[in-house]
C-alpha cells in the first residue's frame, strides 16, 4: 500500500491552533443541566453512564432510541419515564461530546509533539554536518549523531504519525458528530424539567 508522507511543517502548523486551547460543541445549558442531573445519580448508574459514554464516543453518533432502549433495560422496574430518560440521554451526550473533542485535542498535541521533535532532529543533523563541514584540514574531528530515543524513533516513523492522523480524524468527526446530535437532542427533549433521577441505580 503507497504511504502518503505528511511534511512536517505542514502538519505542525495545521495542528499547533488544535493543541492550544480546546474549543467545545456544548453549550453553556446543556452543561448545567448535564451537571445537575449527574449530581442526582448514585454511584451505580454513573457507571452506567461512563459505560454508555465509551460506547457513544466509539460509534461517533448518537442513536436516541437505542440509548433510550439501554436506560429502560438498565433502569428496569425503576421510576423512568419520558423525562427520565431525556435526562439521562443527555447526561450521556454532553460527557461523549467532551470524552470525544479531549481526544482531539490530546491527538492534535502529539501530533504537534512529534512535529517538534522532527524539527529539532533535523536541526540536530544539520549542526552536525556544519561542524564537520568546519573541521581542520588534515584533522580527524569526531562528531556524533543525534541520540536515539524513543521520541526520534517516532518522530522518523512514518507510521507513527499515518496512526495518529488517522486517529485524530475519526476522532474530529466523531466529536462534531456527536455535538450536532446534541444540539438536535436540545431542541427536541421538551420534558428535561420534569426529570427526577435521584434513587436510581
Amino acid at each position: 500500500m503507497k504511504r502518503y508522507y505528511i511534511p512536517w511543517f505542514l502538519l505542525l502548523a495545521w495542528l499547533m491552533p488544535l493543541a492550544g486551547a480546546a474549543q467545545t460543541s456544548v453549550s453553556v445549558t446543556a452543561e448545567v443541566l448535564s451537571g445537575h442531573f449527574a449530581g442526582q445519580l448514585s454511584p451505580g448508574a454513573r457507571a452506567w453512564v461512563t459505560n454508555e459514554v465509551a460506547q457513544l464516543v466509539e460509534q461517533g453518533r448518537f442513536n436516541a432510541p437505542a440509548v433510550a432502549v439501554d436506560i429502560q433495560s438498565h433502569f428496569a422496574g425503576q421510576p423512568v419515564g419520558t423525562p427520565e430518560v431525556q435526562a439521562l440521554s443527555l447526561v450521556v451526550l454532553v460527557h461523549a461530546v467532551t470524552s470525544a473533542e479531549a481526544s482531539v485535542t490530546n491527538l492534535g498535541t502529539q501530533l504537534a509533539g512529534l512535529s517538534a521533535a522532527r524539527v529539532q532532529i533535523s536541526k540536530d543533523m544539520a549542526r552536525s554536518k556544519l561542524i564537520s563541514l568546519n573541521t581542520v584540514p588534515n584533522r580527524t574531528v569526531t562528531v556524533g549523531a543525534p541520540p536515539v530515543t524513543t521520541t526520534n524513533r517516532a518522530a522518523l516513523d512514518p507510521r507513527v504519525e499515518e496512526r495518529l492522523v488517522h486517529q485524530f480524524y475519526l476522532a474530529q468527526a466523531a466529536a462534531k458528530q456527536l455535538g450536532d446530535d446534541l444540539k438536535y437532542f436540545q431542541s427536541q427533549a421538551t420534558e428535561l424539567v420534569n426529570a427526577h433521577l435521584t434513587g436510581l441505580k
